[in-house]
């Protein structure tokens, strides 16, 4: 149990390097990038795409949902 815990807790700080931090946000952008080359629709449209028909909500657009809602957020906060 406590082998675990260090485990989580060496992850963590890990991901907490900036150095990751702006990979994982690289690697993000990429495949948001790859979503809207595939789809054909930019992401601040997927929303109003679903809506209008013209996407299907599925998985993998949830997924395309996500990404683009964690990248909002990285936007807002403070760094």
């Amino acid at each position: 149990m406590v082998r675990s815990v260090r485990r989580i807790e060496a992850e963590l700080r890990r991901q907490l390097d900036p150095l990751v931090q702006r990979r994982f946000a690289e690697e993000r952008r990429a495949a948001i990038a790859e979503y809207e080359r595939r789809y054909g629709i930019r992401s601040d449209e997927i929303h109003q795409a679903i809506e209008d028909g013209r996407l299907e909500e599925t998985f993998e657009v949830n997924q395309w949902l996500h990404l683009v809602e964690v990248e909002r957020l990285g936007r807002r906060m403070p760094g």
